[in-house]
């Protein structure tokens, strides 16, 4: 543990959770891309990779909100991108 309160630990473990919950899913995509999967699975992983990023900005300017809105929003802007996919491009 570095040298700190323990608030600011909570803090940077959250920005480390928050940066791979918004990776994880896009690298995954790009990298699923590239093996040859379904466009459906690359897209659904590209979704929810921009649905956690929505949520920083919220996380950020709002603090306070708990994780259950943040998890609703993040997964209602995923299935908007996802939708909005499906209905040009599928």
């Amino acid at each position: 543990m570095r040298n700190g309160s323990p608030s600011s630990e909570r803090r940077r473990l959250g920005r480390l959770i928050a940066v791979a919950a918004c990776g994880i899913p896009l690298v995954s995509a790009r990298a699923a891309s590239l093996s040859g999967a379904p466009q459906v699975w690359v897209s659904a992983l590209a979704a929810l990779g921009f649905g956690a990023a929505a949520v920083l900005p919220l996380r950020y300017f709002r603090p306070k909100t708990t994780v259950r809105f943040q998890i609703a929003v993040g997964l209602a802007v995923a299935a908007l991108i996802f939708a909005a996919w499906w209905y040009f491009a599928g």
